[in-house]
């Protein structure tokens, strides 16, 4: 995970995180919460993550829900 967000558009203006896969060269960006993390700006972070399912989640938000356990900073 980069050190700094960037504005993003979903439902409306945001912060999302920028994320990158280890397998991948560059950055894509996170609108969510990732559930067990707190982000702070300007430290780089390594995360191992896993994704659950929703059930009857509203149109507006995601399906999948993240939850992480920091592995360093």
């Amino acid at each position: 995970m980069d050190a700094y967000a960037q504005h993003c558009t979903g439902v409306a203006q945001q912060l999302c995180l920028r994320v990158k896969p280890s397998n991948e060269e560059s950055y894509s960006l996170h609108y969510g919460l990732i559930e067990g993390f707190e982000y702070q700006w300007g430290h780089h972070y390594q995360l191992e993550v896993t994704e659950s399912e929703v059930n009857n989640a509203p149109a507006d938000a995601s399906s999948k829900k993240v939850h992480s356990k920091p592995l360093a900073r």
